[in-house]
């Protein structure tokens, strides 16, 4: 979270074109760190995308109202893995995202 708020160390940091979240982080929740995003409103337009073992619905539906923008269970052979890595980099980066605020004044 001190990185995506360009905290020290990391005031000189990029924004990400979008955030790739496993839920099952060392230390905190996925969820917790959606909720946080959320909540933010200088991180809430950052489109979050989940990726994770678990196909159980109740999940997926957690994960959309914590504000995820799409939710992709991690196949288990590695190719598979690694296609859908490369699929999902390759559409979100293509993506572009303004807030409303930033669109109004544009015009």
């Amino acid at each position: 979270m001190a990185f995506l708020r360009r905290q020290e160390p990391w005031t000189q940091a990029v924004a990400p074109d979008f955030i790739l979240l496993d839920l099952n982080l060392p230390g905190t929740s996925g969820y917790d760190v959606l909720a946080e995003l959320y909540q933010d409103p200088a991180l809430q337009f950052i489109p979050v995308v989940v990726l994770t073992s678990s196909g159980r619905q109740e999940d997926i539906n957690q994960c959309y109202e914590l504000g995820a923008n799409a939710y992709l269970v991690k196949p288990l052979e590695l190719e598979q893995a690694l296609s859908l890595l490369r699929s999902t980099v390759t559409f979100w980066s293509a993506c572009k995202f303004h807030r409303l605020k930033d669109c109004a004044s544009e015009n």
